[in-house]
């Protein structure tokens, strides 16, 4: 049936947004569709001037009958302030009873975004539940979620203000293009880059013995635990710890020093996401929320699928509420509750339960092997070396 519309949507795009629904719901094995544009050739022009005028599932059905099929697909779009409502309903012609309705709420977006919610809402619509011979799963109508449009990105350059970087910092390198820069005077401050651009650590740890040794902990989500991110001084030499043994370091001449600092960009930390929920169903699909270190809970993102393969999911909205959190996706839903440390995946009345994995205990997975973040700088010493 054509798309429904009390949202002031003009008949071309009603006709497109129709045409998608069509599209879908043929490519589903075993299914001979029929669309209104097809019926011409079935009802007198009487009957299609009445089927245009149809409101009810009644009348329609009453179509249905006539047309000899046994369901129909009818949908409608409304707009309540700046979401759109998209529903789309399966009918039993010969019960005159619903036996499947998918609803997606989009808080804002465009009608770009109703397109791409529809190839979900239909592998919902007739899951295998509704219609036996039609293989689909939730693992399979997640793996390929709207993409989110105007994702934050993970890491940025924040200049500092030259006039606050220590004037006494002394630099190390590996000899192959990576830098550290320090000082262990005043307040401690430790910077890493590739001579040219460097970006300050998060240290998370400091420690000295006289003259004799130093280390700084930094911030390294990449390696096991945490003395395995760390720079330091011992037994009259640098090192780097970038895993489980330790990398030699030179220090530079403090002329030669002077003059790379001179020319460099001191930037604040790079990396400004930070991992929240990670979940996983038993077919291997990983759910993966994160939000902006400085707290911001309105600066969501959300990554669905399989290790490697994850793809960012538009949110249309995200509902943190004491201890826990609902994000909805066009794709269905993700409820997490962090005192119970659980976590479900809904689609319409289906609901999975998925494995909660603590961020902070799988730290190493988030960033070295899911396709969010793998791969990529996170300004931190151990680039280039993990």
């Amino acid at each position: 049936m054509p798309l429904t519309s009390d949202a002031g949507l003009e008949a071309g795009d009603a006709a497109v947004l129709t045409q998608q629904i069509l599209a879908e719901v043929r490519k589903r094995p075993g299914l001979d569709v029929v669309s209104q544009e097809e019926v011409g050739h079935v009802l007198s022009l009487e009957q299609q001037k009445q089927l245009l005028g149809c409101n009810t599932d009644k009348c329609r059905v009453d179509f249905g009958n006539v047309l000899g099929v046994d369901r129909m697909v009818q949908s409608n779009l409304s707009k309540l302030g700046e979401s759109w409502l998209l529903h789309i309903k399966l009918l039993d012609v010969q019960k005159v009873t619903t036996i499947s309705q998918v609803d997606r709420r989009q808080r804002g977006g465009s009608k770009d975004d109703l397109l791409d919610a529809i190839p979900a809402m239909v592998a919902q619509l007739l899951s295998k539940d509704v219609i036996p011979n039609v293989q689909t799963s939730v693992a399979s109508t997640v793996v390929a979620p709207v993409a989110q449009k105007n994702l934050s990105p993970n890491g940025v350059d924040t200049p500092l203000d030259r006039k606050k970087i220590p004037a006494d910092l002394k630099v190390a390198t590996d000899g192959a293009g990576r830098y550290v820069a320090w000082t262990n005077k005043g307040e401690r401050t430790l910077f890493a880059g590739d001579g040219k651009t460097f970006y300050l650590q998060r240290v998370r740890g400091y420690s000295q013995s006289g003259d004799t040794s130093f280390d700084f902990g930094f911030w390294e989500p990449r390696v096991r635990d945490p003395w395995m991110g760390s720079f330091g001084f011992k037994d009259g030499a640098l090192h780097l710890y970038c895993g489980e043994k330790p990398q030699p370091w030179k220090a530079l001449a403090d002329k030669d020093a002077k003059a790379l600092l001179d020319k460099a960009v001191f930037n604040g930390p790079r990396w400004q996401r930070m991992p929240v929920v990670l979940a996983r169903d038993d077919n291997g699909t990983h759910y993966l929320v994160d939000t902006l270190r400085d707290g911001n809970d309105k600066d969501y993102r959300m990554f669905i699928g399989p290790r490697g393969k994850m793809v960012a999911a538009q949110i249309s909205d995200a509902m943190p509420e004491g201890n826990e959190l609902l994000i909805l996706v066009p794709t269905g839903r993700l409820k997490v509750d962090f005192e119970k440390n659980t976590a479900e995946w809904g689609e319409g009345q289906v609901k999975t339960p998925l494995k909660f994995l603590a961020p902070d205990m799988n730290h190493v997975m988030i960033y070295s092997d899911l396709s969010p973040y793998k791969g990529e700088a996170l300004g931190t010493a151990c680039d280039g070396k993990l």
